[in-house]
């Protein structure tokens, strides 16, 4: 697939690499939390072509906005990472 964000490639790509560890419940949480980001890499995407009902003000919130989840994503996968693999993928 295809992300809008670096930011969303790298945080995938952790999400993976603890997957592939076999614990069931960090498996279920690092599904849950790729869920989550790609939704807020497809709101970032969405913001290139903004409707014309949007200033510009509002369009840099909106970008601020899902920038704000996808480094919160990143700051808990990165945890994460810290606690589960041995070195970084």
């Amino acid at each position: 697939m295809k992300y809008r964000s670096e930011k969303t490639t790298k945080i995938v790509r952790q999400l993976k690499a603890l997957q592939r560890i076999g614990d069931e419940t960090l498996t279920e949480v690092a599904g849950a939390i790729k869920q989550k980001v790609e939704f807020y890499d497809r709101c970032l995407a969405s913001w290139d072509k903004p409707s014309e009902k949007f200033s510009p003000e509002e369009i840099e919130v909106g970008r601020k906005c899902c920038n704000a989840g996808l480094n919160m994503a990143d700051d808990i996968v990165n945890e994460l990472r810290i606690l589960y693999l041995k070195e970084d993928e």
